[in-house]
């Protein structure tokens, strides 16, 4: 499973993959205020508060504060991807690509090539050969 870290998703959107109550607290036992719909904006997220029963999203709307509380399969992950969410194992390549230097990235380079050349040259033996 992928880990996310709370704090990349704070001013991003969230959209709604199954029905979500929004409430004034960070209590699923409070009365709910809004109610968002599949495909529809939660809101831009503006914090979270962790808490022993889970994570809670914090919205704001006309300067006031709403909850969301975090569930798996909940909100829709392909929309924070698109608005350059990663998970802590691609920002980690990342950061490991970026230490690279430029001698590590010929080396990484060339790896490929006479991997390719080799793919190539294997197919026309191939082909030369079964033509015979």
């Amino acid at each position: 499973m992928a880990t996310y870290n709370p704090d990349d998703i704070i001013g991003k959107t969230i959209y709604a993959i199954k029905r979500v109550n929004g409430y004034n607290l960070a209590d699923i036992n409070s009365d709910p205020i809004y109610t968002f719909n599949p495909g529809a904006a939660v809101g831009v997220v503006y914090s979270y508060v962790s808490k022993p029963d889970g994570l809670y999203w914090q919205f704001r709307y006309n300067g006031k504060s709403y909850f969301v509380k975090h569930a798996q399969g909940l909100f829709n992950l392909t929309d924070l991807k698109n608005q350059g969410l990663q998970t802590e194992a691609e920002k980690a390549a990342q950061a490991a690509e970026a230490k690279k230097g430029p001698l590590e990235k010929i080396f990484d380079f060339g790896k490929k090539s006479a991997t390719a050349i080799i793919i190539v040259l294997l197919a026309v033996y191939a082909y030369n050969n079964i033509k015979r």
